[in-house]
This record gives C-alpha cells, sequence and structure tokens, in this order.
C-alpha cells in the first residue's frame, strides 16, 4: 500500500513539473522561412523587415535582437494598434547599411517572466549590386518564396493556388515592389477583395478603409518607435476607399502625409467594389517637363474593358524624384492574384524642321499619329504684330471628353482688324474663353494625349498659362514650346499643323520661325 501511495506522489509531482514547464515556454515563429534574401532583384526600400509572432507572448518579459553578434537591441511585442497586429506579434526593422552583402546571422531572443530564455536564429542573404528589373511581370499563383519576388514589409501574408492573400485584415499590411531608383512607371494589379473593417473613429481603422497603392516610397522613416510607424513623406499614395454599399467606394491621393501645403484629393465619382468579384487597380507616375509629378488611378471589374479615362489625378511639386511601388490593403483581406510594371517615358518637347517657305518651321505632332484617319490641315495665322485676345477649346460632350476645336480670337496691329480663327469642328461644349494679358505671347502648349488630344493649355509669355482643358485620359503628356531652355531661341508661333476628324483632334504641332 505504501508502495503504491509512494508512486501515486512521484505521478503528481512529475505531472506537476511537466505542467508548470508548459504553462512557462513560449515559441518565436518566423513568418517567411528561416533563410530570407533581400536585394536579389534590387532595393526596393530603406529598410530589411523580419517578421513574426511569440506564440506565448502573455508570458514574455523582454524581446530582443542582435545581428551579426553586435549589441542587443529590444523589439516590441504587438499588438500596437498600428504595425503590429496581434498580440506577440514582431517586426525587426533593419537599416539596409547595417547589413553585409552576402551572410548575416539575426538571432531574436525572447525571455519569459519566470527566466526562461528561447532563441531562434534567421539567416539574412544580401546583394547590393542589383537594380530591380523595369518592366516586371508577377503571376503570384506561381511564386514559391514571396521574398524573392517582393519585400514584405507589413503584415503575415500567405500564398495561394489564385496569389498571395493578407492572413488578417489590420493596419495597413505592406508589398513592397521594386527600387528606390525607378522614377516613371505604370502599375497594373488584379486583385480580389474579400472582406473588410467598415472605418470607424479610432483604431483600427482610424476612420479610413481601404486598398492603396503608393508610389516613389523609399521607408518608414525613424520617428523613435519600433518599428517606426511614420510613413511620409513619400511620392503620394491613391486608396480606393471601401464602404458598405458596393456602389460607394472611391479614390482619393494623398500627399505626404496630408499636409496643409498638399491636401488630399478626392473624386467626385464613385467606384463600385463587389466582396469575391476580382478587379484591377491601375496607377500611374510621371515627372512632368515643368518638375510636377502627376499621379493617376483607375479600377473596374476584371469582366469589363479597362476605360479610357482615368478616375483621379492628382499633382505634386517638391516631390520625390523615385522610389518603389507598395501594395497597401488597409483593413481589408484580399488576394492580389497579378501585378505588371512598365515604364512610362516622360515627353520632351520635339522640334523637328520639314522644307517649307522662308524659315517656317514645324514641329513634329504629338497625339494618334500612327494609324490616323483625319484630314491633314495647317493654318499659319499669328503674324509678328498679331495679339491674341482670347482663345477657347471645344470638348467633345459627355463623360470621355477630348478636345474637337479651338477658338483664337485675334487684333492684328494696336488698333488693327479682329478676325477670329477656328480650328477643328465647332459643334460641342466650348468652354468659357482664356482672356490673354496684354503683350503676352503664345510660346507653347502642353497636356495629355492618346489617340486624341486629350487635353490642352496654353502657355504665354511672362508665366501666363491658360486654365488645363479636356478630359482625364492620354496616355502622353507633352509640352511643346517655341523657347526651350536649353535651346535659348527667342522664335515664334506662327500657327498649327496636324490632323481632325469627327470626333476631335487627333494630332497637333506648332508651326513656327525658330529665330536665331
Amino acid at each position: 500500500m505504501k508502495q503504491i501511495i509512494l508512486h501515486l506522489q512521484l505521478l503528481f509531482i512529475v505531472l506537476s513539473v511537466g505542467h508548470s514547464l508548459t504553462a512557462s515556454t513560449f515559441q518565436i515563429n518566423i513568418w517567411y522561412g528561416p533563410e530570407q534574401y533581400f536585394g536579389t532583384l534590387g532595393q526596393a526600400q530603406r529598410w530589411i523587415n523580419i517578421l513574426g509572432n511569440v506564440e506565448g507572448a502573455e508570458r514574455v518579459a523582454s524581446l530582443t535582437y542582435t545581428l551579426n553578434g553586435d549589441v542587443s537591441k529590444p523589439l516590441t511585442m504587438g499588438g500596437d494598434l498600428h504595425r503590429l497586429a496581434m498580440p506577440g506579434d514582431f517586426n525587426v526593422e533593419i537599416g539596409w547599411s547595417e547589413v553585409a552583402i552576402g551572410k548575416n546571422i539575426l538571432r531574436i531572443t525572447g525571455q519569459s517572466k519566470n527566466g526562461e530564455r528561447v532563441s531562434t536564429v534567421v539567416t539574412i542573404w544580401v546583394e547590393k549590386d542589383k537594380k530591380w528589373p523595369l518592366p516586371y511581370w508577377l503571376d503570384f499563383s506561381k511564386v514559391e518564396n514571396l521574398q524573392k519576388a517582393v519585400q514584405v514589409v507589413d503584415g503575415h501574408w500567405r500564398l495561394a493556388n489564385d496569389g498571395v492573400r493578407t492572413v488578417q485584415r489590420y493596419y495597413d499590411r505592406v508589398l513592397s515592389i521594386g527600387d528606390t531608383s525607378w522614377e516613371n512607371y505604370e502599375a497594373t494589379i488584379k486583385l480580389t477583395l474579400h472582406s473588410f473593417t467598415p472605418s470607424e473613429p479610432g483604431p483600427p481603422t482610424y476612420n479610413v478603409t481601404h486598398f492603396g497603392v503608393a508610389m516613389r516610397w523609399r521607408g518608414h522613416h525613424q520617428d523613435g518607435r519600433q518599428p517606426g510607424r511614420k510613413w511620409f513623406p513619400l511620392g503620394a499614395q491613391g486608396e480606393l476607399l471601401l464602404r458598405e454599399n458596393a456602389d460607394s467606394c472611391r479614390w482619393r491621393i494623398l500627399f505626404d502625409g496630408r499636409m496643409k501645403e498638399k491636401p488630399p484629393v478626392y473624386t467626385q465619382s464613385r467606384n463600385r467594389v463587389e466582396l469575391g468579384e476580382p478587379f484591377y487597380v491601375k496607377t500611374q507616375i510621371v515627372t512632368l517637363p515643368d518638375g510636377r509629378s502627376r499621379y493617376r488611378f483607375k479600377q473596374w471589374n476584371a469582366l469589363e474593358s479597362e476605360p479610357l479615362n482615368w478616375d483621379i489625378e492628382g499633382f505634386e511639386l517638391d516631390d520625390y524624384a523615385s522610389g518603389a511601388l507598395c501594395l497597401v490593403p488597409h483593413n481589408s483581406e484580399v488576394t492580389i492574384h497579378e501585378l505588371r510594371v512598365e515604364p512610362v517615358v516622360a515627353t520632351d518637347p520635339i522640334f523637328s524642321a520639314r522644307p517649307g517657305p522662308g524659315a517656317i518651321h514645324f514641329s513634329a505632332p504629338i497625339g494618334g499619329i500612327e494609324g490616323s484617319v483625319g484630314d491633314a490641315w495647317q493654318q499659319d495665322f499669328i503674324e509678328p504684330n498679331t495679339q491674341i485676345l482670347a482663345v477657347g477649346v471645344n470638348l467633345t460632350p459627355g463623360p470621355v471628353q477630348v478636345v474637337q476645336g479651338m477658338c483664337f480670337k485675334l487684333q492684328h496691329g494696336d488698333e488693327g482688324s479682329l478676325e477670329t480663327i477656328f480650328i477643328g469642328n465647332k459643334k460641342g461644349e466650348w468652354q468659357e474663353e482664356f482672356l490673354v494679358p496684354a503683350g503676352s505671347q503664345l510660346v507653347g502648349i502642353s497636356g495629355a494625349s492618346g489617340w486624341y488630344l486629350d487635353a490642352i493649355q496654353f502657355q504665354f509669355s511672362n508665366g501666363v498659362t491658360s486654365p488645363r482643358y479636356g478630359g482625364k485620359g492620354g496616355d502622353t503628356e507633352f509640352d511643346l514650346r517655341i523657347r526651350p531652355v536649353d535651346r535659348g531661341k527667342s522664335g515664334r508661333i506662327r500657327g498649327f499643323h496636324g490632323r481632325h476628324t469627327a470626333m476631335g483632334i487627333e494630332s497637333l504641332g506648332l508651326i513656327f520661325d525658330p529665330g536665331e
């Protein structure tokens, strides 16, 4: 009997010790594997991020890391109502300059409240001589190692048969693609929205839920937190704002953290986004000849044709000249299926001469040159003593607007005859005339073109510019001026040449005297 009691006591002690060990243990999980690769394609931002979660975080007193045996640094465990979503989440944020080319050893160590220490090691392989290729196409269903195709900045993502999917919806879940040296580019993303958290004041939505695309991204900024939360300044971020009414979604563009000097831009129109239905988002960033950055965004259902016009565009001065692309679902659960990024060539002024009477030259036309079917025309009407009193533009009616006609009101000589010149079609929606200040001479035109002349703005001497007339379409931004800075010529514009149809002006060029 005593032996039975002794065995039972020993069994109780063993069970008690086992329970005590189980209660005190915790585990450090690394989301994207014990070996991770950075710089294989190029540098997507200023940081390297190693993400994971501590299972049993409530039993952990501290979490630290060392890089290549250097000094130990503290790590924050979530949730923090921002980048760290769940209890135990962590994000090791390592500066690109801190890692060596080749093999780097990251050791993450946790210490429990009863003194137990647990460590895990991540091998970080780094290359620093690569530039991310552009164009860049990616089918996520064929990706085997996510960190070799993109750089995960925030959140837990998993590869699936049809793409890459957020594991949980929360504050910005971020994938960065491309190179900090990328300048002008256009991205097309195919994705499906599965669910989202309706926006409300306070965390984690902070009054907004969206699928966002940031361009000219270089990484978070140091702000005294670990990891840092300050995401601006950057280029800009277009956000497709999600609403419970599927027809009430709309775009906004954020510039540098909603600074008063750079207020956000919102669309008045609405977009339809259905749960479970694939759709496309297209974005574009270009630096214009006048130094401004132009950001464009649009969205459409995957079963529909791409719309001609952009949903929204915004312009920014004093912008980053380059930076990578970021995909940013904020409190939305998405699967990203495909991604295509292509370069966009910024259009410079082009001047080319062809034989003509006297010193008359013709600039190369902008617009739909290939496959043009419109009637060719040229009008030489501006003499040295001609003053342009006003300009007008005729746009096609309806939501898709292109320039189908122009009007110039002239005065020949100081008190000479008045004349009105029409180019293109007279019927349509004439915009309010722009009155040209006395003494200002026409020195150029700028705008956007595709198959047609989508938008135009008139440039005058003394820094005078007309409003920009037209729609939001056009794949090419143009700027034709008679006095380019790099040429220093003092010529004058005499008129225009090009082609037009009943739909609108297909192409447009300058007739000019080049000067000396």
